[in-house]
C-alpha cells in the first residue's frame, strides 16, 4: 500500500511512521527544566526543508547545524521550550528568509517549501525578433509556441522558426468572414490545434489545413457565457433565453476524443465571465459578473460560493487550494482539503495573505508555483513571488519590473514575460 503522506511521532532517540490521511505533522516528546520558571516543561521543535539545501539557519540569532543532505531532506531542532522564536536563513548570493514561529509543546513548527531567491536573476531572450502583441493568450503544451494579441489581431510565433509569424485573425476572416476574436488557446492534445472564441461561437481552428471544426454555435435563444480547456475536454457555460425574459446558465462539458457533449449541472442565473478546472478534474471554478466566486464539486455534485468580490483566481497544481484576488486588491487562498503543511487548515476556510511591497499597484494576474505553497502575482508592472503563509514575516520577492505580461511554465519551472516587445525567460 503506498502512504501518501506520513505522520512521526518522536520519542527519545526513535521516530515512529505513522500513516494518516492528509498532510504531515511532526510530534516531539521531550522534557526540559525551565530555570526562569523552575518547572518541568514539555519542549517542541522547529523542522526546516530549504531550497537550495546548504544554507545557514539561525535561531535567534544564533547559527544552528544544519543536517540536511543526501540523506536528510532537511533539520530539526528540538528540546525547544514552547514559546516564539525567530528564524533567519542565509546563503550567499541569495536573498535572506525571515520566519517567527511559535513553538507548541510536544509538536514541531514547519518551514517546509522555502524557496531562497538570488539577489540577481539573470533573464534570457526567447525571441529575438520583435513581437507582435503584448499580451499573452496561452503557450503551447510542449512550449515551442506562443500566441500574443495586440489591439487587433492574434498572432502566433514559433521558438524555433523566429521569422514565421502566423495571424491567426486574418486566417479566421478568410474562412468565417469578418468576425470578432475573443479568446484563443491551444487544443490540449493536439498542437496543431487551435480553440478558438468568436462572434459566432466557439471552433476548432486546424492551422495546416486551414479548416473550422464547429463545437458550439450562438444562436438567438442561446449564446456562450465562458469557456476552458482541461485534458481532453472543454467546459463551457450556456446562456439561454427563457419565457418573460428570464436567462438561464448551465455547465456542459465537450468530449474531444469522442466528440460529444451533456450538461453538468444548472447554474445561478447570473451571467459567467470566467470558468477555470482543477487539474485534478474535480472542481470547476465558476466567477460571475458580480463577483461571486462558486466551486463545483465532481464528486458532491454540490455548488459552493466561496467570494463575493472576487475578480481573478487559479487552482493550485495539487488541486487541494484556490487563490483569488478581490476588486479592492487583497490576496486570498480558500483551502479546499484540510491542509497540514507549514500552517494547519481545514476544508473550508480562507486565509488572507497580506503582501506589503506593492499594496499600491493592482493585481493583474496569479499563478500557482508548481510547489503549491508560492504563488506569482502579476502587480502592475512587476512579478512578484509570495509565500502563502498566514505566519509572520510574509516572504515576498521581487522577480522581474517593466513587463506587459507572462506566463509561468510549471513543467520546467520557467517564468516567460514580455518586456520591451521581446519575449523573456527566467529561472530562481
Amino acid at each position: 500500500m503506498t502512504l501518501k503522506t506520513r505522520r512521526f511521532l518522536f520519542v527519545g532517540f526513535f521516530i515512529i511512521f505513522v500513516p494518516i490521511s492528509f498532510g504531515v505533522i511532526f510530534y516531539s516528546a521531550g522534557w526540559r527544566f525551565d530555570f526562569k520558571t523552575f518547572s518541568l516543561q514539555k519542549t517542541g521543535g522547529i523542522y526546516i526543508e530549504t531550497k537550495p539545501k546548504d544554507v545557514m539557519i539561525k535561531l535567534d540569532g544564533k547559527i544552528i547545524p544544519n543536517d540536511s543532505g543526501l540523506i536528510r531532506r532537511g533539520t530539526l531542532i528540538s528540546n525547544l521550550f514552547p514559546q516564539k522564536y525567530e528564524i533567519k536563513i542565509e546563503k550567499n548570493g541569495y536573498l535572506p528568509y525571515y520566519k517567527n514561529l511559535k513553538v507548541e509543546p510536544s509538536l514541531v513548527s514547519e518551514i517546509i517549501d522555502t524557496i531562497l531567491i538570488p539577489e540577481k536573476i539573470e533573464k534570457k531572450i526567447v525571441i529575438s525578433q520583435k513581437l507582435r502583441g503584448d499580451e499573452i493568450s496561452d503557450f503551447s503544451d510542449n512550449v515551442k509556441q506562443i500566441i500574443v494579441k495586440n489591439s487587433k489581431n492574434y498572432f502566433l510565433s514559433d521558438f524555433k522558426d523566429r521569422s514565421s509569424v502566423f495571424n491567426v485573425s486574418a486566417a479566421i476572416n478568410n474562412l468565417r468572414g469578418k468576425t470578432e476574436i475573443k479568446k484563443i488557446s491551444f487544443h490540449p492534445f493536439n498542437q496543431q490545434n487551435l480553440i478558438i472564441e468568436e462572434s459566432n461561437g466557439l471552433d476548432i481552428f486546424n492551422i495546416d489545413q486551414p479548416k473550422l471544426e464547429f463545437i458550439f454555435r450562438n444562436s438567438t435563444s442561446s449564446r456562450l457565457s465562458a469557456w476552458t480547456a482541461k485534458n481532453s475536454y472543454i467546459y463551457y457555460v450556456e446562456e439561454k433565453d427563457e419565457a418573460k425574459n428570464e436567462k438561464t446558465y448551465a455547465l456542459f462539458f465537450y468530449n474531444l476524443l469522442i466528440k460529444t457533449r451533456g450538461q453538468i449541472a444548472q447554474l445561478p442565473a447570473k451571467p459567467i465571465s470566467n470558468i477555470l478546472v482543477s487539474d485534478s478534474g474535480a472542481q470547476i471554478a465558476l466567477l460571475n459578473n458580480s463577483g461571486d466566486l462558486h466551486i463545483f464539486s465532481a464528486e458532491s455534485q454540490k455548488l459552493e460560493q466561496i467570494a463575493h468580490n472576487a475578480e481573478i483566481f487559479a487552482f493550485s497544481p495539487d488541486s487541494k487550494k484556490i487563490a483569488f484576488a478581490d476588486a479592492d486588491g487583497k490576496l486570498n487562498v480558500h483551502f479546499i482539503e484540510d491542509w497540514n503543511k507549514n500552517i494547519r487548515k481545514k476544508a473550508g476556510e480562507t486565509i488572507n495573505i497580506k503582501y506589503q511591497t506593492s499594496n499600491a499597484k493592482p493585481i493583474k494576474n496569479i499563478v500557482w508555483h508548481k510547489d503549491s505553497f508560492h504563488l506569482f502575482a502579476e502587480l502592475g508592472d512587476e512579478i512578484r513571488i509570495i509565500e502563502i503563509d498566514d505566519r509572520p514575516l510574509l516572504n515576498e520577492y521581487l522577480l522581474v519590473q517593466e513587463i506587459k505580461d507572462f506566463y509561468y511554465d510549471l513543467k520546467s519551472d520557467i517564468v516567460y514575460f514580455i518586456q520591451n516587445e521581446n519575449l523573456y525567460s527566467l529561472e530562481i
